[in-house]
């Protein structure tokens, strides 16, 4: 692709030509934050659409902060469609993905495309699904820049560039474009890629060697995809949310047992505002945390049955005391 005026180390699928400003400036969609019909299970909804910049980045960065810290929020569904975009920026979104979904469960749904940058970031998510005829892959960095000076030479036109050093003028038209220029450039797109591997390494639990293995650049369809460990489920955006919302929230807090079980189910009663009123909201929340539901009227049962234990114990003792008060005097 050419890059018009701003040359930018890029994590972008070569495919989509054109500028990086004029494919950034394509509209975006915008999905507002929305919540699934069933208690406790309340979903905020994230866009990743288009081509990745900086400002687009930090902007869903803040996003993505804003649900993580957001109590009532349960899950969080990412919907990628985009090709990539420039390597500055693209760490620390992914970083910001991976402690969200430390907190909370993050789920990718790719709709289009999840190639380069894009995957860079998803990869760092709970789980990611994308649609059959989604294209996922394309890892690797590429830095394209223009050596227009043999043209300008021909027009009878020199470009002076008065810098401090070799490296200042990179990408000035007329400028030409030196082997220690082109080094330096090619080390920072392998510096890049490095990093990029590292994150697939982390955030999809691939081993070295089979995530160095994906580094061509090649792009592969959701199964073929699904077979190299890029992804986790093949399936229609409608049923991915449909499944996420089902499956999610019955895993949510099985660890949590006794008196921890029953604050938890108390609190979540209180966060939803369900009462015992409320049959229908009480039947649809025992359906998103079963286990959670189970283990808290256990604990409440027992400590029923003891309190119980504890009062009639105390009236014998009573009674007793009061046929036989020179035993207990």
């Amino acid at each position: 692709m050419t890059v018009a005026l701003k040359n930018q180390l890029l994590c972008l699928h070569p495919q989509f030509s054109g500028s990086v400003e004029d494919l950034a400036a394509k509209p975006r969609l915008k999905r507002a934050e929305a919540t699934k019909p069933s208690a406790g299970c309340r979903v905020g909804y994230v866009d990743v659409t288009g081509v990745l910049t900086p400002e687009y980045m930090f902007g869903l960065r803040q996003r993505l902060q804003q649900l993580g810290a957001d109590d009532p929020v349960r899950q969080i569904v990412m919907q990628v469609n985009s090709p990539g975009g420039t390597a500055e920026g693209t760490p620390e979104l992914a970083e910001i993905v991976r402690r969200v979904a430390a907190r909370k469960e993050l789920h990718v749904v790719v709709t289009g495309c999840c190639c380069s940058a894009a995957l860079w970031i998803a990869s760092q998510a709970t789980s990611i699904t994308a649609e059959p005829s989604a294209i996922v892959g394309s890892v690797g960095s590429i830095f394209v820049i223009v050596d227009d000076s043999e043209f300008w030479q021909r027009l009878g036109v020199k470009v002076l560039a008065i810098a401090t050093g070799p490296h200042k003028g990179i990408g000035i038209p007329g400028v030409k474009i030196e082997d220690e220029n082109i080094a330096m450039l090619r080390r920072l797109a392998e510096e890049s890629t490095r990093n990029f591997v590292a994150g697939l390494m982390r955030g999809r639990r691939l081993s070295g060697a089979a995530a160095y293995a994906l580094a061509t650049s090649e792009v592969w369809r959701a199964t073929s995809a699904k077979g190299l460990g890029l992804i986790d489920h093949v399936a229609l955006y409608e049923d991915a949310l449909t499944e996420i919302a089902l499956r999610t929230p019955a895993q949510q807090f099985v660890e949590l047992s006794g008196a921890a079980a029953l604050a938890k189910a108390q609190e979540l009663l209180q966060v939803e505002k369900i009462s015992a009123a409320e049959p229908m909201a009480l039947v649809q929340m025992r359906a998103s945390y079963p286990q959670l539901l189970e283990r808290a009227e256990a604990h409440e049962k027992s400590e029923l049955e003891r309190e119980q234990r504890d009062s009639e114990s105390k009236k014998r003792s009573y009674e007793l005391r009061k046929k036989m008060p020179s035993v207990y005097r």
